[in-house]
């Protein structure tokens, strides 16, 4: 997993300013925030593999924008695709502390249990709707939620230093998306009845594509790093670690311990453009792009943590890569600059 912006420590799962004029969310032309149409409006777009991509690109730089991305074409779990922004609203979630922020900028606060928090806004602004064959997302909550989220559910000692700060839960609450099947070569939008998102994408694609004819290449569409990179430990601190290590496990005091080694580096350009070459170099089944406020989260994992088809819910072991960047000025000269650190946790 590779992970863009700033993160909390041990985050699972994703800052660019718009290169064009920006358009109006829908979900911020209503003055009230209302539950969804009950009906589904489907329809159904030109299929190519890279469909998901294509529509993605020009919500690439909207904070909440996400897709989750089948990329490995040869895995038996290599299905769908799916694309959303613009959600009707968001929930943050950081030390006890729930932040709501609806699409029309009301904003509240309060210190209940994130999971209620989560169903309770789902039921307030979703309708209740029955599942749809070979559509596997038809409006809901999407994002992540962290393990540093566990020490709301349990009593869990705090020992690593909280650096990265992004909250531990991060959901958007959604109305639509468009759903890519490679199996069936499809795409579908689905949206709330008499819905105007297929515009709204077809606009953004109007605007994206004048941006790049506009922009010069080099600066619109790269990425690069500008150090090498460098480890959090000395080759000596490494050994004495496994070695500790492996006197726990001789002991019987544990049958199992991660060492990771955080991995850190400067960089420069689109986040986008990272995901691109990831994906390209690196397909791989359950890779995603996440767009915050407060960063990017790219995704090339390999495997799904958990897998639930209506009642039964399969688990299996997780393991992940995860690429920070945090962001900080260079200078005070040069305020509109940024120096982009990437940062590397390997997860097991």
């Amino acid at each position: 997993m590779f992970i863009f912006g700033r993160l909390s420590p041990n985050m699972i799962l994703l800052h660019l300013l718009l290169r064009y004029a920006p358009i109006k969310p829908l979900s911020q032309k209503k003055k009230m925030i209302c539950k969804s149409h009950p009906e589904l409006s489907i329809t159904s777009l030109v299929y190519s593999k890279d469909a998901a991509l294509t529509w993605f690109a020009p919500l690439s730089g909207l904070p909440w924008a996400m897709i989750l991305r089948s990329a490995a074409e040869n895995h038996p779990d290599n299905r769908f695709d799916i694309v959303v922004a613009d959600p009707l609203a968001t929930i943050e979630s950081e030390s006890g502390t729930n932040t709501i922020t609806y699409a029309n900028g009301e904003v509240k606060t309060n210190t209940a249990d994130p999971f209620a928090e989560v169903q309770s806004l789902q039921q307030q602004l979703l309708p209740a709707l029955s599942p749809i064959d070979d559509l596997p997302f038809i409006g809901g909550a999407l994002g992540y939620f962290s393990y540093d989220l566990g020490r709301q559910v349990e009593q869990i000692a705090t020992l690593a230093e909280h650096d990265i700060p992004l909250p531990d839960l991060a959901l958007g609450i959604y109305d639509w998306a468009l759903i890519v099947d490679h199996k069936k070569q499809t795409v579908t939008l689905v949206e709330p009845k008499n819905g105007q998102r297929k515009a709204w994408l077809e606009q953004h694609q109007a605007a994206f594509a004048h941006a790049q004819i506009a922009t010069e290449p080099t600066t619109a569409h790269s990425f690069s790093l500008t150090s090498s990179w460098a480890s959090n430990m000395t080759r000596d601190s490494y050994r004495n670690k496994f070695n500790n290590i492996q006197d726990y496990l001789l002991s019987g005091d544990c049958y199992q311990i991660n060492l990771a080694q955080r991995f850190t580096a400067n960089y420069e350009g689109d986040e986008w453009q990272a995901y691109l070459a990831l994906e390209a170099e690196n397909g791989a089944p359950f890779s995603g792009f996440i767009r915050l406020h407060q960063g990017a989260i790219l995704s090339v994992s390999p495997e799904r943590f958990c897998n639930c088809v209506m009642d039964k819910l399969k688990l299996s072991q997780l393991r992940a890569h995860a690429l920070v960047v945090t962001m900080k000025h260079k200078t005070k000269k040069m305020p509109l600059h940024y120096s982009r650190q990437i940062k590397i946790v390997q997860k097991t």
